[in-house]
């Protein structure tokens, strides 16, 4: 919803920072939360405001979870373009380097997708999906 339809969203933390909720548990039990959407370039410092967004988001879906102890928070990079599509396809300045790439927050729910298409591509020069408004070098043109 934060990525595609951010007017339903009412807090302006989560607006803001682009805070959406995941949860994952970690091998011995821990949970991870986040996460935001940050556009920041390559800047991988936590904020204070996207760590409360992130808080706030966790303990409004589950309130138990505001007495738990934090014991660490990481950043990281999201991959974007300007456009906001990834770039799939073949480097016209390389010849023969071909790139998937850009995914900016969802690389991980389309890399089957990705994979499929990329393969296609470079087995039978062309895929199955039309691959053109995702082209590399769609910013040189």
């Amino acid at each position: 919803m934060i990525k595609h339809r951010p007017d339903t969203i009412k807090d302006e933390y989560v607006v803001r920072t682009g805070s959406s909720l995941s949860f994952a548990q970690t091998d011995d039990g821990a949970l991870t939360i986040g996460a935001t959407r940050e556009l920041v370039g390559f800047d991988r410092e936590n904020t204070l405001e996207s760590f409360e967004a992130v808080a706030r988001r966790a303990v409004q879906f589950f309130p138990a979870l505001s007495d738990v102890h934090i014991i660490r928070s990481f950043a990281g990079l999201r991959p974007y373009t300007p456009d906001g599509l990834p770039l799939l396809g073949e480097l016209d300045s390389v010849k023969d380097l071909y790139i998937a790439a850009g995914h900016e927050g969802d690389g991980i729910a389309l890399a089957p997708a990705t994979g499929k298409f990329m393969s296609e591509l470079l087995v039978n020069g062309e895929s199955s999906f039309p691959l053109k408004p995702f082209n590399p070098n769609r910013f040189h043109q």
